[in-house]
């Protein structure tokens, strides 16, 4: 029963996601929140992707299996790739999870990216 309620839950959110797509006007002020699994096939002229830490993207739960850190860095170049004219990706050096304050290390997806292609803006 559970992989059935997984199955239809994630069959609902797709659906809800291509009716709220197809209505988007692409001229209007709009901001769409959704998974980078579910952006896949669609483009935007701005992304926005954050949390882009070791740990969060990739998950730690991915460090022990160089499989699982290869489908991660698929589903970034993913996300990556929406975007038409502007990505921005934000990353933390410390966020609170779950009342305790955790250091963080820059996504090693990000420092695969070469230094001539990000503009920090002096950040």
């Amino acid at each position: 029963a559970n992989g059935e309620n997984a199955s239809l839950s994630g069959f609902l959110e797709e659906i809800a996601l291509y009716t709220d797509m197809d209505r988007a006007d692409e001229n209007s002020d709009r901001v769409f929140m959704m998974t980078m699994h579910s952006a896949k096939g669609l483009e935007f002229t701005n992304v926005f992707i954050a949390g882009m830490e070791d740990g969060i993207f990739p998950s730690s739960r991915s460090f022990e299996n160089d499989d699982d850190i290869e489908e991660e860095r698929r589903l970034a170049y993913v996300a990556v790739t929406r975007a038409r004219k502007k990505l921005f990706i934000t990353h933390t050096s410390q966020r609170m999870i779950f009342g305790t304050t955790s250091r963080n290390v820059k996504s090693r997806f990000l420092r695969e990216i070469s230094p001539e292609l990000i503009d920090s803006n002096g950040l």
